[in-house]
Order: C-alpha cells, then structure tokens, then sequence
C-alpha cells in the first residue's frame, strides 16, 4: 500500500500517516482488466514512516534525524538468528548471488545513501551494484519521493541481511502495471538472480491470474524466488503478494527480549486475507484451515511495525543534512526474506546444489518444514476488513510465522536432498476405546506424513478438532456425552496432499458395575468390605440392608477400594452392595449376603 511518512505532529497526536499532495498515488479500488492489460492501473509502494523510535528506548524523535534512528542491522540479524550462521566457516551472506530489487521511478543518490548505510553500521559494499530502467537500459526514469523511499529501504535492508550478495536495482519508468510486470521480467532473467524483492502491490482484480506466470523461472535461467509485500491495512490482501507463486510476507511488530532474541505480536496493518480471484494452491493443503478452496496470505512475516522502524537513509527526499528516517511496512519485510533466501542459495551451492524456485520448491517447503522453523506468532489483530486475528499455527495476520533463521535455512540448504515427496498415505489401524466420558484413537504413523488433523464427521461435514505433529500416534478426547455415538476422520497430510480413515465409536454408559466384593470378619459386630477398582470412577458408595430398608453405610473416595461397617447385630443376616460414582453417573453391584457369626 501506498502511504507517505505522517508528520511529527500527526504521530504525535496518534493520528494515522496520510497521503500528501501533490505526490499521492493512484486509487486502491479493485481495477478492471481489458484484453489482459490494466489502463491507467498502478502499483503502489508500501512502507510508512515513524516519528518514534524504537521503542524500547521510550523516546520520540523527529521524522528526520541527524543520526540513524529505528532498529540497526545488528539488532535484526540478532533478532533472527542470523548471526548465528556460517557455512564450515565460510559467512552466511548471500555471496555468489544476486538479490533483484524492482521498483518504479529513480532514486538519484541510491549509491551514495547506501554507502552512507554501510559506514554507519560497519557493512561492506556489495560485490556489485547495479542500477537499470526496466528493460535493462542505462537511461533512467524520472523521480519521485516516495518511490525514492521505496528503493532506498528495499538496497540497504536487503543488503543488510545478505552482506556478500549482489545488487540489481531495476526501476520501471512508471508505476503503470505494464511496466512494473516488465520490470519484473527483466528482474527474473538478469544473470544470477535468486530473488526478485517487491514492496508493492495494489487491490486484487479480475484477471490477475493472467499475470502470474510473471512470478516464474524464465526457460534456462537458474531458479528464481519472488517475494511482495502483503500489504499495510490489513484485509483484504494485495496482488502480486496473493499470487501463488509469490512469497507473501506479512508483518510483525518487534521487540529485543534478553540477548537481544525477538518477542513479536502481530503488527495491526499486516496485510493478508483470503484471494477473492486466486485458487489455494496445493502447498497450502493441512496448514492453512481459513479456506479450502482460495490462495491465503500471508506465507510467513518479519518485523513491520514503523512504531519501532528500522533505519533507512535517503538524502534525496529527506535533504542531505537530515537523511536518516525509521521507516516500517511490510515492504521492509520483503527485501529481508529476499536477502534470506540468497544466503539459503549460497549454502545449497556449497553443496552443489541450485537456488530454490519459489513456486515449484520454496514455498511448499515453507508450508512442509517443521514448525520449530518459524516463531508462531500468536497475538495481535489486523484492523483491516474484516478485521484477523494472529493464533497458534497458520494465521491470515502473519502466515507460519517468522524465521528462527539457524533451522530454517538448515533445512531449507538441504531441501530436495531426498527424493522428491509424495502425498502420504492414510492413517494404519485406526482404532478407539471408549469409557462413558472420553474416547482414546489410536494409529500407527504414516511415512512422510507432516502431520495429523482429526475431525468429527456429522451429517457429511467435517469440524475440526485438533491436529498433531508428525510424532504423535494417539489422542485422547474427553467430556464426551455417555451412550453418545461419534464417527472421527484422521487425516496424514503434508505439502503434497492428504488422505484420511475413519473409524466410530459409541460411549459407554458410564462406570462399570464394582466386583470382587469380599467380606471379613472384624468382629462380633463389625467388617471390612473391599472391591475391584472400577476404571474412571471417582468414588464408591457401600449400602447395607438389614432386612427392613437398605442406608448408606460407607463412602470412599477412589482410588480407595475398601470399607468397614460396624455396629452389627451378633448372628444377624445382612446384605450389601457398591455403587461406583463417576460425573456422568454410577453402576451398583448385586447384593451380597452375609451372616454375622453368632
């Protein structure tokens, strides 16, 4: 989405950022698609501005600043984990690729700025830098603020996850559709890109799945993975982010916990949904739960909130005096998870292997990879239409989540080692026992299942009950209704597909009825009754008839199996009984008789 920085004063009041004239983009109302080509459409950046610093130092800054504000690259690679990395010693930079970065319009002193950004924060230059128009030429479009913006934030913070990769700016010469989908084509096919970083998008339309085929490996060029912004006001989610063959990337808001590791809440402006226009693609099958039949976004999230920002530097809009601005969005997000995926490409070439292709391998990997990949965010709520909420696994605010970067690109450098996977075949010996309150499914595990989803079936629709990772070979379910019949789906899934058994069950009534009841003699006028324990019972009642009405003689709390009843009558015929008791009812025993001795 397409937003200016708010001025201090709007910050400062808690009002949201604003569009300024004359510079205010194009409308982001749904557009229509005529003969495949979108008239007067435009694509929009998506960064904000912030006032405010980070907030762990509780302190409010100017929009423009002498020094860098927001957080530095250290404290994100820290965040991450990402300095945590080397490949048997060597970095883990991104060295060897090249990272793409499309944009509209230029961005003048770009190179200089991002000199700035590195004798700052002590980085080296890129091995290359390189700067063209969309069709790969050396004459450059005009400029515009915020654009600028845009080119400024994706260089340096891409460059700052990944160090040792090159940079390939491309500029569209307007941000017309036609010439931003050139821009990315160009992009994609330029020599040894791995990643293609794209920090805007607009409104979905009809007839955007036309387009998709631009998000894809040209013939004969090595892999290629396409990341997009997903958007900074929440539902509905943007194009080219909803498109499945792009990595969606949602935002997070961040702060620094102990050691400075990251505790992250879902950032309010996050953008994703479900595509009004785009199929949910297979690799989304078992994880995402919000739809069956539409592509969800985001796919995963890093850090967005501009309340906290990330410094950028850009001394043509901001002046040469004060260049230094803490900017957010998720157009901030996605040239990191492009810098990500370039140094995943170094380490799959230390292995001998090629980069990822973001459709066919990349994304259903992150739909497949464990979850102690990610960090599940958990809260938070987008303020979007309709208005979602983060939770535990797949969420439609911040996708699986954001990287724990030493395990995620582990195994995303040893992806596609195995052979290629297959859908999983159904749940083996799918069984349950039942009691009067809870039912036990057990199975046996499934190869090359990633996990397990478990349904209840009633009239032919499913609801959902729980799922369970790929380890797990039984469930217990309790505070079912007893006599209650229930039929259960089991479904093995992974990114490839699913197949499920079924098995039913019905209840039992309650607690079984008490045996074993034996009787000794303590005295004349006095014995100890004892009995089997009954399973889930949580007490025992013991009733004595003494030939003229039958009264409680004992009660016993479980796992107590034993009583004694005195005052008895010498020579007396007695008779006895015990009730188990569980919450959902109880079982009585014959009666038992017995004569006193005499």
């Amino acid at each position: 989405m397409g937003w200016w920085p708010a001025s201090a004063r709007d910050r400062a009041r808690g009002q949201p950022a604003r569009l300024h004239a004359p510079e205010a983009l194009e409308s982001r109302q749904a557009l229509s698609v005529s003969s495949g080509v979108l008239p007067g459409a435009a694509f929009e950046p998506a960064w904000l501005g912030t006032a405010t610093s980070t907030a762990l130092r509780g302190e409010t800054l100017p929009m423009a600043s002498p020094g860098p504000t927001g957080f530095t690259p250290a404290q994100i690679r820290r965040a991450y984990g990402l300095d945590q990395i080397s490949f048997g010693g060597t970095p883990a930079d991104g060295r060897g690729t090249t990272i793409a970065i499309v944009t509209a319009y230029d961005s003048p002193n770009i190179e200089a700025d991002l000199a700035t950004f590195n004798a700052t924060f002590g980085l080296p230059a890129p091995p290359s830098f390189r700067k063209v128009n969309h069709n790969g030429g050396t004459v450059l479009p005009a400029y515009l603020p915020s654009w600028s913006t845009e080119a400024c934030l994706d260089v340096q913070w891409a460059h700052a996850i990944a160090p040792g990769a090159s940079i390939l700016l491309v500029e569209a010469k307007s941000n017309a559709t036609a010439d931003m989908l050139a821009a990315v084509k160009y992009a994609r096919s330029a020599p040894g890109v791995v990643a293609v970083s794209m920090s805007w998008g607009q409104a979905e339309y009809a007839g955007e799945t036309a387009h998709d085929v631009t998000f894809t490996t040209p013939a004969g060029h090595p892999p290629v993975s396409f990341f997009a912004a997903s958007g900074d006001w929440g539902a509905p989610g943007i194009y080219p982010a909803m498109s499945p063959n792009v990595v969606a990337i949602g935002g997070t808001s961040l702060k620094l916990g102990q050691g400075g590791v990251a505790i992250e809440s879902a950032w309010g402006r996050s953008g994703g949904g479900v595509s009004a226009y785009e199929a949910r693609p297979l690799y989304q099958a078992g994880v995402v739960t919000q739809t069956t039949k539409k592509r969800a976004t985001p796919d995963v999230a890093l850090v967005s909130d501009p309340a906290t920002g990330l410094a950028v530097c850009d001394s043509k809009a901001n002046g040469t005096r004060t260049p230094w601005v803490a900017y957010g969005g998720t157009s901030i997000a996605a040239p990191q998870w492009a810098g990500i995926a370039a140094i995943v490409a170094q380490g799959r070439a230390l292995r001998g292997a090629g980069p990822l292709d973001g459709r066919k391998e990349l994304l259903p990997a992150l739909y497949s990879l464990p979850a102690a990949d990610f960090r599940d965010v958990v809260s938070g709520t987008s303020n979007g239409k309709p208005r979602l909420t983060a939770g535990p696994g797949y969420d439609l605010v911040t996708g699986r989540g954001t990287p724990v970067a030493e395990a995620l690109v582990r195994d995303l450098v040893a992806w596609g080692s195995a052979a290629a996977p297959t859908a999983p075949a159904a749940p083996t010996s799918l069984s349950v026992a039942v009691t009067s309150s809870t039912a036990t499914l057990t199975w046996g595990g499934v190869s090359g299942a990633s996990g397990y989803r478990l349904y209840e079936t009633t009239g032919g629709a499913l609801t959902p009950i729980a799922s369970y990772d790929a380890a797990t070979t039984s469930a217990t379910l309790t505070g079912l209704a007893p006599r209650s019949s229930h039929t259960w789906r089991l479904e093995a899934w992974n990114s490839v597909g699913s197949a499920a058994a079924t098995v039913q069950g019905t209840l039992a009534a309650g607690v079984t009825t008490p045996t074993g009841i034996t009787i000794k003699v303590a005295s004349a006028t006095t014995i100890d009754l004892s009995w089997q324990g009954v399973g889930g019972a949580k007490s025992y009642t013991v009733f004595l008839w003494t030939g003229r009405a039958a009264r409680k003689a004992a009660g016993v709390k479980a796992p107590t199996t034993a009583a004694r009843i005195a005052g008895l009558t010498p020579g007396s015929t007695i008779r006895v009984a015990v009730r188990a008791e569980d919450s959902q009812g109880s079982a009585t025993s014959e009666w038992i008789t017995f004569t006193m001795p005499g």
